[in-house]
């Protein structure tokens, strides 16, 4: 997998503890699902000068969920890619944008975040308002909110784990009300379901256009909560097992939202009315718990919008820090947003900074100009670029690890989504006053800031200065100048104009909008891609003039200077990947032909300089061959000196006249005698050799001397640290002139290490006789097996020429037949097992059920189980696919030979078969296979040799159940032919267990098609 990070060093931040379930993170992200209820009064009346969608906002608010709910697969699919990463899925985009811009990174993670703050501080405000209303009216509304962000601050300060133990009961009530506050009036009858489906759309002014333009604004302000279950995004890389946790909290999640848009509006608007919609939920919604709760009801209706207020404050403190942590490490913005606590690992100082803005925000009273301010920031750092970052990784990095992979088509439905959002974003933003349009736009650019300030300080660690002299910043300068012409113009344009509900006003607004967001791509993507690529090359120029070229340099001139060992370049040819086709493009194709070039150039100079090499080493080989024969001459007795010594033989001579023994210094090292203490007779000679062997010695060297026989023996010696050494000794007698013997000669050497392949030849020699014998066993115990079943057959037979009833008659071929059967069996095993010492055995894999299969194993063997009063059960796993490729009919052998033994050796209780998933991926499945009985058991020793052919664990058994003793070891070689192993576990008196597993393509994949 690639690395994770932008320009930060590899391991310079800790992983984070994973200590969260799914269900405490779907709790946590119940304070995104049930946003809803907070803007539902707004999307029907609007506030102040803004207007709203009538009842129509129920359907928007539908089809809100639903766009979002599209984008769940790649979302899913983008966050496994990166499973150690917190923050969300705007927090995941960089290795998706690395190669565009990494400002872009930076831009969807800082968007999303803006989308997030102003949610604590108005939550907390809302709360603040209804206490005051209901139950306190003498506590002051905008202290006590700030209270609660202060108080969520401090859970999400304490660690994410006790921020989740806080959601979890609030979530769990605030559902189970949910719930209650749908299905109460529904199953009571209270839902006037004309009016629940009575829709009308408000609209600024009269025509197709307005009715457009209500229904953007009203679905661009819905963006903001639509999706926002995907707050368990947040906290992927603090998730217990993150492959199987994610999508099961990502649709748990989904699930909660889509009950909060999609059935709780349209009961409450059959209940309640439109008109008590538009106000306070918490004073007007008794009425959906009254069915349930009596009278208790509109204490209930407070409770609950508290206990959603409270989760919808707690929920941004928690999941927004982790974006500006994460994208901190990422080296997008300040380092100081990555800090964490040290023993909670929660970023302390962006959870501050994030609640300084809620409460900033709280003070101004989070107008709904202010959340369409974020919201827009929101809907392209959290909706529209998310679903283009999982596109593009599809598209430039195919083959990378992906743990899940999002269904076929989905990516599609996800662009589809993000094209959505980003329409109504275009026409529906700035419907909601400029003020709204500037600020917004404002806070996308804010994360540029940021950035520069990343790099500044990146620059300062490294000591380097810090220039405003980069075409980066003088591309991205010229398009920040042109919005803010194209603002000028616009508010010169607009402030002409009537204020009031204008079709031209808002078409104006809408080029503006549509202008602004094509100034933002262009000033960060063009510029990005240009800088990008300008950088490749200029990296590339640069290591090949510090290395290739310079090492060209260099051999060339060396080779002038006749020093051919350092005419050699070192060739470095990294191509630069090619991303667009024009005059970028260009560049970098006549970049890397430059590359090419130059390094077939100093291949060139390589293989002159080894032809001139070859050359010199040619003449300089023919001086010393000239040398080497003079030389040779004079070596030749120290060569044979040497091999001697090499060959470890030692040379040894006895002079007949003074019976002196002369040892060459192989001989002392064999005998490990000192020159010093060593006396040079063959009485001293003798004290070393081995007493029982001192007198054959002895005798043997008086023959040779004495010409009646060839000194050629094998003896023993004791070493002074007691080792015994065997040692083989050859001499021959030297006579002089006349015939008189004058020397004998010899050679010795150490023969231990042959005496010990002699022994354990021998000992193999011994182990094969027995393996015959084992053998024999083997054949004799057959001519019983088959003897058996042969003589029923042949007795059976015999009596069936008689005269017989047939019913007598059909019992005789029954039994015929039975034994017929065993009989076939017994040859089965031994022609299988003579094709596998052979190793002609083959398997045959196809597609086939499994199933199915096990069922057939099943059918075929239960009534020999019911014949002896045992159960056999079967156990198989549902995870695991039904369609597989393998050889079925081997497979089967196997179990029907395990399940068999089990079955023979059971007196009592069940043989159990269960079949498990040991591990799975895309292409195979490896499945885990058991067999377990009550049985006799197999002791300790028979365990060792159970598997072994033509060896039976225990002849006793073999005589009391009968059996070739062949089906395991027949079995254990089919399984390991397909790709597994076996496992015994047995108790003697208690019964086995036979694990077995087996490696099988999936049917339709690459690796399982036939």
């Amino acid at each position: 997998m690639k690395s994770e990070a932008i320009d930060s060093p590899v391991g310079l931040y800790k992983p984070h503890p994973r200590t969260l379930n799914w269900f405490g993170t779907s709790s946590l992200a119940m304070g995104g699902s049930n946003q809803s209820i907070f803007i539902l009064a707004a999307l029907l009346v609007g506030q102040g000068t803004i207007s709203g969608q009538g009842t129509a906002a129920i359907i928007l608010l539908m089809v809100g969920v639903v766009l979002g709910c599209l984008a769940v697969p790649g979302w899913i699919e983008l966050l496994l890619m990166y499973p150690n990463r917190v923050g969300g899925i705007a927090a995941t985009c960089a290795e998706a944008f690395r190669p565009y811009n990494p400002i872009l990174a930076n831009l969807a993670g800082i968007c999303y975040w803006w989308g997030w703050v102003p949610t604590s501080g108005l939550c907390s405000l809302l709360a603040a308002t209804a206490i005051h209303d209901w139950y306190l009216p003498q506590l002051p509304v905008v202290p006590t909110a700030i209270g609660f962000v202060l108080i969520f601050t401090a859970v999400n300060l304490v660690g994410v784990k006790w921020a989740a133990r806080v959601a979890i009961p609030i979530a769990t009530v605030s559902a189970i009300l949910a719930l209650i506050s749908g299905l109460g009036p529904v199953l009571a009858g209270t839902v006037d379901w004309r009016q629940a489906t009575n829709f009308h759309l408000t609209v600024p002014f009269e025509g197709w256009f307005g009715g457009v333009t209500s229904v953007m604004a009203g679905l661009f302000l819905i963006g903001f909560v639509a999706p926002a279950f995907e707050t368990a995004a947040c906290h992927v890389g603090e998730m217990i097992n993150p492959q199987q946790s994610l999508p099961r909290t990502m649709l748990a999640s989904a699930a909660m939202a889509c009950l909060f848009f999609i059935p709780l509006p349209l009961i409450w608007l059959g209940v309640l009315g439109p008109e008590a919609l538009s106000k306070d939920l918490a004073q007007v919604l008794g009425p959906t718990f009254a069915p349930v709760f009596g009278a208790a009801a509109k204490a209930i209706a407070v409770w609950f919008m508290l206990l959603n207020l409270i989760l919808g404050g707690l929920q941004p403190l928690c999941g927004a820090p982790r974006t500006l942590s994460q994208i901190s490490e990422d080296g997008l913005i300040p380092r100081i947003f990555a800090s964490r606590a040290r023993f909670t690992d929660a970023p302390w100082f962006a959870t501050l900074f994030t609640s300084g803005f809620a409460i900033f925000f709280l003070l101004l009273g989070d107008p709904i100009w202010l959340i369409a301010a974020t919201n827009f920031t929101y809907v392209f750092g959290g909706l529209v670029m998310p679903s283009l970052a999982v596109w593009l990784l599809r598209r430039d990095a195919p083959h990378a690890t992906r743990l899940w992979r999002a269904p076929k088509g989905t990516i599609g439905l996800g662009l589809l989504a993000a094209a959505v959002w980003a329409t109504t974003a275009l026409l529906g933003f700035q419907q909601f006053g400029l003020s709204t349009v500037i600020i917004g736009l404002a806070f996308a650019y804010s994360g540029s800031l940021l950035y520069v300030w990343r790099r500044m300080e990146d620059r300062r660690v490294a000591n380097l200065p810090f220039t405003f002299e980069t075409l980066h910043l003088k591309l991205t300068g010229a398009m920040v100048l042109v919005l803010l012409l194209d603002g000028a113009g616009y508010y010169l344009a607009v402030s002409n104009l009537p204020q009031t509900g204008s079709p031209l006003l808002t078409i104006l607004e809408d080029i503006f909008v549509v202008v602004a967001f094509l100034t933002v791509a262009v000033g960060l993507v063009l510029p990005g891609m240009i800088v990008f690529s300008a950088q490749e090359v200029s990296n590339a120029a640069l290591r090949l003039s510090r290395s290739t070229v310079k090492d060209f340099a260099q051999a060339m001139k060396a080779l002038g200077e006749g020093r051919l060992e350092l005419a050699h370049a070192q060739v470095e040819n990294q191509p630069i990947a090619v991303s667009s086709k024009d005059e970028l493009g260009h560049m970098i194709v006549s970049f890397n032909e430059l590359q090419t070039n130059i390094a077939l150039a100093a291949h060139g100079l390589d293989a002159a300089r080894e032809g001139l090499s070859q050359a010199r080493t040619t003449i300089t080989n023919t001086n010393a061959e000239l040398a080497q024969k003079l030389e040779e001459l004079r070596l030749s007795q120290e060569r044979m000196k040497i091999a001697a010594e090499s060959g470890q033989v030692a040379v040894w001579e006895i002079d007949l006249l003074t019976r002196k023994l002369i040892w060459d210094e192989t001989c002392f090292s064999l005998y490990e005698a000192e020159r010093e203490r060593f006396d040079g007779t063959l009485g001293g000679w003798s004290e070393l050799l081995h007493p029982d062997d001192r007198a054959a010695n002895l005798q043997a060297l008086d023959e040779a001397v004495s010409g009646a026989k060839k000194y050629d023996i094998e003896f023993r010696i004791l070493r002074t640290d007691g080792e015994v050494r065997h040692i083989k000794s050859h001499a021959r007698l030297m006579k002089d002139e006349s015939g008189v013997p004058r020397r004998l000669i010899g050679i010795s050497w150490d023969v231990t290490e042959q005496k010990k392949v002699e022994h354990a030849i021998l000992a193999a020699k011994i182990a094969a006789e027995d393996a015959s014998s084992a053998k024999s066993n083997f054949l004799a115990n057959m001519s019983h097996e088959i003897r058996t079943p042969m003589n029923a057959i042949i007795g059976f037979s015999h009596l069936g020429t008689d005269e017989t009833s047939p019913e007598t008659l059909r019992e005789f071929h029954k039994h015929i037949n039975t034994a017929s059967m065993a009989l076939l069996g017994i040859i089965d095993d031994i022609l299988d097992f003579s094709k596998i010492e052979a190793d002609k055995l083959r398997l045959d894999p196809a597609p086939f059920r499994l199933q199915e299969l096990i069922r057939d194993v099943s059918d075929s063997l239960t009534l020999s189980a019911e014949v002896k009063n045992l159960r056999l059960i079967t156990h198989i796993a549902p995870e695991i696919p039904d369609d597989l490729v393998g050889d079925s009919m081997r497979l089967r052998q196997v179990l029907i030979n395990l399940i068999s033994n089990a079955i023979k050796f059971s007196k009592y209780g069940d043989v159990t078969l269960r079949v498990t998933r040991d591990s799975q991926d895309e292409q195979k499945v490896r499945v885990r296979f058991s067999v377990q009985d009550h049985g006799i058991g197999i002791s300790e020793e028979q365990l060792g040799k159970l598997f072994e052919p033509f060896t039976q664990a225990d002849d006793s058994i073999t005589r009391q159940f009968g059996g070739t003793g062949l089906g395991l070891a027949i079995s254990k070689r089919l399984v390991n032919m397909m790709g597994g192993d076996f496992e015994v576990e047995s108790r003697l008196g208690e019964g086995s267990t036979f694990r077995f597993t087996v490696e099988l393509p999936r049917a339709g994949s690459a690796g399982g098609e036939i």
